[in-house]
Order: structure tokens, then sequence, then C-alpha cells
């Protein structure tokens, strides 16, 4: 009873306890070993980061690397095809024996095509750049560069 009628007569020294505690309460939490807290992994960013390493197996060559063609990269290795894929600009033939089978077709609208921006055939990409950091990187470095926000595929 006595403390609640100390309260009551002295609310400004209530305040002055409460911060005290709140204080010691927040710099007792700083000082936690971080090994306490979760260890937090943020989210993956794309595709690729997550198929990264994984590949995706040839298909037979049916069709050439002509305009308009879409394809998947790959190494020159079998089986090595990537999430990445391109469209051919113009004859791309050549990369038809070396196992870049065309899985697409750009039907109508190549003309939208032709005003993506480019940077040259000179200034690529960084490969490992784009896998680790993704659009941060291309944002970055090709801040010109064009996106595809929507796609559909019909049948």
């Amino acid at each position: 009873m006595e403390t609640l009628q100390w309260s009551s007569r002295s609310p400004i020294g209530v305040i002055v306890i409460a911060i005290f505690v709140t204080l010691l309460g927040l710099l007792s939490l700083w000082r936690l070993p971080l090994q306490l807290f979760p260890d937090i992994k943020r989210p993956e960013l794309s595709i690729q980061t997550n198929w990264r390493t994984a590949t995706i197996q040839d298909d037979p060559v049916k069709q050439s690397n002509k305009r308009g063609f879409v394809t998947f990269a790959k190494t020159g290795l079998p089986n090595s095809r990537s999430t990445q894929f391109y469209i051919n600009y113009g004859d791309n033939s050549s990369l038809d024996p070396q196992g870049f089978a065309p899985f697409g077709q750009v039907i109508s609208g190549m003309e939208f095509v032709d005003k993506l921006y480019t940077y040259g055939k000179q200034n690529v990409p960084d490969q490992g750049k784009i896998t680790a950091e993704g659009n941060a990187y291309l944002q970055k470095e090709y801040p010109k560069l064009d996106y595809v926000r929507r796609a559909t595929i019909e049948p």
C-alpha cells in the first residue's frame, strides 16, 4: 500500500524509474551475444540463383537458329542448358551443330525486339556477376537495359 501511495504522490519519480528500467533493458538486449539472435537468410532473388547449378537436358535440333527463334543458352558440353535464353537477331545457324536447339519463335512483334536497347557485342555483361548479384548488377552497370515484365505461352 505504501508503494501505491508513494507513486500517486510522486508521479515524476515513477516516470524516472520507468525510463531507467526501459533503458537498462535496451542496453542489456544490445549487449546480448549475436549467437542468441536467429540466423536470418535473405530470400533468393531470382530463378537463376536457385537454378545456377542445374542443367536442362538437350533437345534434338529440329529448327535452325535463324532470326526470331528463341534458344536456351548453354556451354559447348552436352546437356548444359541453363535458365537463360536469347532471341536470335540474325542467322546463327552455326550454333545448330553445337546442340543449340530453338524451342520457340517470335511470330509477331519482332520489330519490338529490334528496338530493345543493345550495348553492342563488345560490352557483354559478366555472367558470374549476373548469377551472384542479379538485377542489382545489371541495373547498376547497364541502366538502359530493357526487361521483359510479362510473357505468355500460348498453344
